[in-house]
């Protein structure tokens, strides 16, 4: 069985990679970190990790991307990864 994902969402491609990467070297070990810069390219990961039958733990995604809010919405709406903690930064 693979790893839960946590999937991060961030517009600001610095940004995305400093949260990737601190996660990365906190919980790699236990979690597949998965980054995306779009909620449009998130939606897609998260279509795919749900087709595959791979959990997903967290979504972090930026709720000042424009489209940040818009993506937790449409994830609810998919019913995909209802267990998925989903915080907003």
């Amino acid at each position: 069985m693979s790893k839960p994902a946590i999937l991060t969402v961030d517009d600001d491609p610095m940004v995305s990679a400093a949260i990737a990467r601190d996660l990365r070297g906190r919980y790699g070990a236990d979690y597949r970190i998965v980054r995306t810069t779009s909620g449009v390219e998130a939606l897609a990961v998260l279509t795919k990790l749900a087709l595959r039958d791979q959990p997903v733990a967290l979504i972090a995604a930026d709720q000042r991307m424009g489209i940040g809010l818009e993506v937790c919405r449409q994830l609810a709406a998919s019913g995909f990864h209802r267990d998925s903690h989903r915080p907003r930064l």
